[in-house]
C-alpha cells in the first residue's frame, strides 16, 4: 500500500501481517477499537512515545470495562484478522509476549485480560526507555 499520511498512515499499514489496523477496528466498539489502535501503533508513530500510546490503550480498555463490563464482542471478520496478526506476532515475539497475550485476550473476548496485558506492555516499554 502506498503511504498516505491522512487516510492510511504507515504506523497503521506497516504491520508485517499485511493487515491495516482499520480493517480490524472498523468492526469493533469505539472504546475497544481505540485500544487496539493505540496498541497497534505503540512505538511506530513519529514523535509519540510507546508508553503514551499504551497508556491511552489502557484508558480506553478501562472505559470499556466501566461501561460494558469485562465481556467484549469481536465480530467474526475482526477475529479472523486478529488471528492473522496474532500468528505474525507470535513468530516475531514468541507466543508468551504481552502483545500476543493482548491479541489472544481479544479473541477470547476478555477486556479484563486485555487490560492486564496492556499494563505488561506499559511496564516493558517503560523498562526499555530506562535502558
Amino acid at each position: 500500500m502506498t503511504h498516505d499520511a491522512v487516510n492510511h498512515p504507515s504506523h497503521y499499514t506497516s504491520h508485517p501481517s499485511g493487515i491495516e489496523c482499520l480493517q480490524i477496528t472498523r468492526g469493533l466498539p469505539f472504546t475497544l477499537g481505540n485500544a487496539v489502535k493505540y496498541v497497534w501503533r505503540a512505538d511506530l508513530k513519529n514523535g509519540v512515545s510507546g508508553v503514551q500510546d499504551l497508556l491511552k490503550a489502557e484508558f480506553y480498555l478501562e472505559d470499556h470495562l466501566a461501561e460494558f463490563g469485562g465481556q467484549i464482542i469481536v465480530p467474526d471478520r475482526a477475529d479472523d484478522l486478529i488471528q492473522v496478526v496474532l500468528s505474525t506476532e507470535e513468530r516475531l515475539y514468541g507466543d508468551n509476549h504481552p502483545r500476543c497475550r493482548f491479541w489472544r485476550a481479544l479473541r477470547l473476548e476478555s477486556a479484563t485480560q486485555a487490560v492486564v496485558e496492556v499494563r505488561h506492555l506499559i511496564a516493558l516499554s517503560e523498562e526499555d526507555q530506562r535502558v
